[in-house]
């Protein structure tokens, strides 16, 4: 076949070494400039794609409505007349959690990175293995985590690095620096959680 082949496969997503149960029977689209060449996933989540155009590729799945791409590729794959390239995708249940943050002293909010971390019994306490989410506020402050597992989680904020100084906490929601003083965020299965503003020191 004339053009070039992508072979994939799409799996749930898994935290740890956990299984990764295949997705059969799901559209996967796979663009290259105008052209959209699509494909369905066979039971065992394996996917091929040919008669490609060459160049650089968006990849996608058609998933139900409670489940979203999780890991995208950081870079377009590109494939060249005749070649064949292999990607790996990964669907996450599409709970989400949005907000905006505010900070007092007029800093960019686009310096600001969030990370929801599972809340456990002992808030100082991290396991390996544990979900962890992690974005990064837009220039108005507003922020959205997707793909987010149902579980109760803390939400805080970290400074990207200055010249001169390191990444270190800064707040924890609703606004304190004190881990034992957050507020946790329950999050359901493939649900909507809006209206988490809080204020964000960056000094």
């Amino acid at each position: 076949v004339a053009g070039a082949t992508v072979m994939g496969t799409l799996q749930m997503h898994s935290f740890g070494s956990g299984l990764r149960p295949p997705l059969g029977g799901v559209r996967i689209l796979v663009s290259s400039g105008t052209q959209v060449v699509e494909t369905m996933t066979r039971e065992d989540g394996g996917f091929v794609a040919s008669g490609i155009s060459p160049g650089y590729l968006d990849i996608t799945a058609a998933l139900s409505s409670d489940l979203t791409l999780v890991e995208r590729l950081t870079r377009k794959p590109f494939v060249r007349e005749g070649g064949c390239t292999i990607v790996g995708l990964h669907a996450a249940v599409n709970g989400r959690v949005r907000g905006r943050i505010v900070s007092a002293q007029g800093v960019s909010l686009d310096t600001v990175q969030l990370e929801l971390r599972v809340a456990h019994a002992d808030r100082r306490m991290f396991g390996s293995h544990d979900p962890r989410f992690s974005t990064t506020a837009r220039v108005d402050g507003t922020f959205e985590f997707s793909g987010v597992s149902a579980g109760t989680y803390l939400l805080h904020a970290w400074v990207k690095p200055s010249d001169s100084g390191k990444l270190r906490t800064v707040t924890y929601y609703p606004g304190t620096d004190d881990v034992d003083a957050a507020t946790p965020i329950t999050v359901g299965k493939a649900t909507l959680h809006d209206g988490f503003d809080f204020v964000v020191r960056t000094e």
